[in-house]
């Protein structure tokens, strides 16, 4: 009833008045009217309820609901909690598709693994066959000097 009154609202006055309690039903409906004005306005009271404890629920709402600013927003809470975020229980009843979407997002943010080089027992470098191919194609493009 609150949720069609407000919506009702935002529908003739292009305002809306809108509680945190009740943004994420909200955004349901303004997605589901495709109220595009509405969505901006659930996502701009509910960005600030982004926690570790809520993120999870909240990035699964606005995948959902097509809400890109709230989206993002979660994403980049986690990015700067990473280690915390992974940590809660609602973290880890994450579909895949929201696992991937923050593991792509944090790719450029992680480091690669340093490269292993092969040593022998002498602590030496060991060369690999790929050493072995470059060093034989660095001398023959040598010879052709």
């Amino acid at each position: 009833e609150c949720d069609a009154g407000l919506l009702l609202e935002h529908l003739y006055t292009g305002c809306t008045r809108l509680e945190a309690s009740i943004a994420f039903d909200v955004l349901k409906l303004a997605d589901r009217y495709i109220l595009n004005g509405l969505v901006r306005a659930c996502e701009s009271v509910l960005i600030p309820s982004i926690s570790k404890s809520s993120v999870a629920a909240l990035l699964e709402a606005a995948d959902l609901y097509t809400a890109p600013v709230l989206h993002a927003a979660c994403v980049n809470f986690v990015l700067h909690n990473f280690q915390d975020v992974v940590q809660t229980p609602e973290y880890a009843l994450l579909d895949r598709n929201m696992m991937l979407i923050i593991q792509k997002a944090l790719a450029p943010h992680v480091s690669p693994p340093a490269a292993v080089i092969p040593l022998g027992e002498d602590g030496k470098h060991t060369p690999t066959k790929r050493d072995r191919r470059s060093a034989n194609a660095q001398r023959h493009l040598s010879f052709g000097n």
